[in-house]
């Protein structure tokens, strides 16, 4: 008898149809979690990024006192703060979802502030003095000739660290939460 017939049989590697349907369940979970953690924390990270593009010397260092944090510390370690740590210190309980949401979505705001400010800092600044010299106000600037600008910065970044949201995703399943790698 060889090493394969060992390991795999017939009868293991056969899927049912109800196989079937609980890992497109557990897909749809995936997608449905990270599709809306990252809205939560493309809005989040935006309002964020643009507060740090701010020329006010206080309001513009208080972001990062969010963003660093989360940046520079794994996912799994602040899920499970949130998931574990936050009931054992306060009578705060979250759900598998709301932990998911809350820990995926603050994550990618702080990534997705980090490419705003990087995207709006990127403009030269010829360009808004060039707008100044036409009579724009520091808001008509932004909206009319520098957002459009950024914005073509700011996509490629933001699609990887969406497409790596996606991939992170895989660690709500040490919470128990039914996404595609815990379900298979």
């Amino acid at each position: 008898m060889d090493g394969s017939q060992f390991f795999f049989t017939e009868k293991a590697t056969e899927l049912s149809y109800q196989d079937l349907i609980f890992m497109l369940n557990a897909a749809g979970t995936t997608l449905a979690a990270t599709l809306f953690s990252l809205l939560i924390g493309t809005l989040l990270g935006f309002i964020l990024g643009m507060i740090t593009t701010f020329k006010i010397p206080v309001l513009n260092k208080l972001p990062y006192i969010f963003i660093e944090p989360l940046r520079n510390s794994p996912l799994v370690v602040q899920l499970f703060l949130l998931f574990y740590g936050l009931p054992m210190l306060t009578k705060i309980n979250f759900s598998k979802w709301q932990a998911a949401f809350i820990t995926l979505g603050c994550n990618t705001a702080a990534f997705i502030a980090v490419i705003v400010h990087a995207s709006v800092a990127a403009i030269p600044q010829h360009q808004w003095e060039s707008a100044y010299a036409l009579g724009h106000s520091y808001a008509s600037s932004f909206t009319h000739i520098i957002f459009g600008q950024a914005f073509r910065i700011f996509i490629p970044p933001a699609l990887n660290i969406y497409i790596s949201q996606l991939h992170t995703s895989s660690l709500l399943s040490f919470i128990g939460f039914m996404e595609i790698t815990h379900a298979g």
